[in-house]
């Protein structure tokens, strides 16, 4: 009942534009292929996307599987992390990855609140090329990018591919796919802080 009222309260308007938006942007944490996304939420001329945020934000992702932190804050925009908590667990306890997390400082033995807050220390001075695992990109292509790989880099699409190219091109598929998929789910009618409150054993409903 809670999340129909806060639906009806975000319809129509400009206010849409940020359910319409996190949606969209947040498609494959959603429907979660991805463990975590980050966003970059400002205002522009025609996009009051900071204003909208700090407005219904929080409301909208109350009851949802998509939980999100703030990584940096200023005056003018957030970076928030968005993820469901399972998936990116799932993510940092991986064997492999979470010895290359504990070699770069991160407390995962701690579990993943220790991990975040300590990329929130980091991030007050740079974003560190180590966070894109946490964002679903291979671990073979982080090391090349950070120069800890003799892979050669072979092409580039949503990031830098190094080695076999084939692995990292099924998961900048099926990313892409997932935010066609959710697309599609809104094009039939469903309403964005719905999309958002679906849990993955409800995905077939939505599918259907």
């Amino acid at each position: 009942m809670v999340k129909e009222t806060v639906g009806r309260q975000i319809s129509g308007g400009n206010a849409e534009l940020l359910s319409k938006w996190l949606v969209l942007e947040l498609a494959a944490t959603i429907i979660g292929s991805k463990p975590s996304t980050i966003l970059s939420i400002a205002d522009t001329s025609n996009r009051p996307l900071l204003t909208l945020w700090r407005q219904f934000g929080p409301r909208l992702l109350a009851g949802s599987p998509v939980c999100y932190f703030v990584l940096k804050e200023t005056p003018s925009r957030l970076a928030i992390l968005f993820y469901r908590r399972a998936i990116l667990e799932q993510c940092i306890n991986a064997p492999e990855h979470k010895e290359f997390l504990f070699r770069h400082n991160y407390p995962v033995e701690g579990g993943l609140n220790a991990c975040l807050r300590h990329l929130k220390r980091k991030f007050t001075e740079t974003c560190p090329h180590e966070f894109g695992l946490l964002l679903g990109i291979p671990l073979k292509d982080v090391l090349g990018f950070m120069g800890l790989s003799d892979q050669p880099l072979c092409c580039r699409g949503c990031w830098h591919i190094y080695g076999n190219p084939e692995c990292s091109l099924e998961v900048m598929k099926k990313f892409n796919d997932d935010r066609a998929v959710v697309a599609g789910w809104l094009d039939s009618g469903y309403e964005p802080y719905l999309v958002l409150a679906c849990r993955q054993d409800g995905m077939a409903t939505l599918v259907s």
